[in-house]
């Protein structure tokens, strides 16, 4: 090629990749204030405290964060807990537009305190970090009617609470890696709510002590991902609803002789392990067709049913 011609082929390309830029560049500038919009009046974590305490927040005022002088309520914006904030509820409160990120929690505590989500514009709740609910408050976690909420990818619900969760599960919807906990100890019991539910991950926990959490119910559960008893746990069930399994069981606690619940393996894409401490499948198990469980590192039974 001439030199006149590279020169020109050069200059053309330059060109090229000049008008390729700014179309990238007025691309980026028009999407990423709307995925990053803000709106006055929206609010978002500071700091780790509580709620109710201006420090806690900042607020925007329509051009910048500043910080807040009172603490948000559902007739503010959007509100978001950041990363690495954990922020208490201790006194009743109606939330709407809440969004708890990925390393952000929201924990209610106390005797008294309700957290009632409100119903706004779309999910009013949206829980993609974790949303630890102590408070043994009668119905500590309200819903207005149409009020809706969801446990995100990697979030985390967890019931730590004599309170019922029956009436909240009816208006959740949970992503197939949330996980949804049981918590209680050897002085609480939590209230649960399996029959006719569906989770992805669940689990039962104890923070000290011995629990028993007694599952009685003559309507299925189904655990589309993994099923965990945590250590100091026993979960025991004398009525026949069935628990259908997707994912794996890992029993570090007890599941006892009296335990007659059938257990049905049923996702055929993925291979089942159950493991941890022995126990016997008391309403005997079912393995679908095309089902691999393996039964791993210690010694199962199957009673007669």
């Amino acid at each position: 090629m001439s030199p006149v011609l590279t020169r020109m082929f050069s200059k053309t390309r330059d060109r090229v990749m000049a008008v390729a830029m700014l179309v990238i560049t007025a691309l980026v500038m028009g999407f990423a204030p709307q995925a990053m919009a803000q709106n006055a009046g929206d609010y978002r974590s500071a700091a780790t405290g509580t709620w109710s305490t201006a420090a806690t927040w900042q607020r925007f005022d329509g051009s910048t964060w500043a910080t807040a002088t009172v603490a948000p309520s559902s007739a503010d914006g959007a509100i978001t807990i950041r990363n690495g904030h954990t922020v208490t509820i201790s006194a009743s409160v109606t939330i709407d537009q809440v969004t708890i990120d990925a390393g952000g929690q929201i924990t209610s505590s106390g005797t008294t305190t309700v957290v009632t989500l409100a119903n706004g514009t779309g999910t009013d709740l949206v829980v993609n970090g974790t949303f630890l609910n102590s408070s043994t408050a009668t119905g500590s976690f309200g819903i207005s009617t149409g009020a809706s909420w969801s446990v995100g990818a990697g979030g985390t619900y967890i019931h730590n609470t004599t309170a019922g969760i029956s009436t909240p599960l009816n208006s959740a919807t949970l992503d197939s890696t949330s996980t949804f906990i049981y918590r209680g100890s050897s002085t609480l019991n939590p209230s649960v709510a399996t029959a006719n539910r569906t989770f992805w991950n669940l689990s039962f926990e104890s923070t000290s002590g011995a629990l028993t959490i007694t599952d009685n119910r003559t309507t299925a559960c189904t655990v589309k991902g993994n099923l965990s008893i945590g250590a100091s746990v026993t979960l025991n069930s004398n009525s026949t609803g069935v628990w259908n399994v997707a994912g794996d069981v890992t029993n570090s606690g007890t599941i006892p002789a009296t335990f007659v619940a059938p257990f049905t393996f049923n996702s055929p894409w993925k291979t089942s392990t159950v493991s941890g401490n022995s126990f016997t499948f008391g309403g005997g198990y079912t393995v679908d067709a095309s089902k691999t469980l393996i039964l791993s590192g210690t010694t199962f039974s199957v009673a007669s049913t």
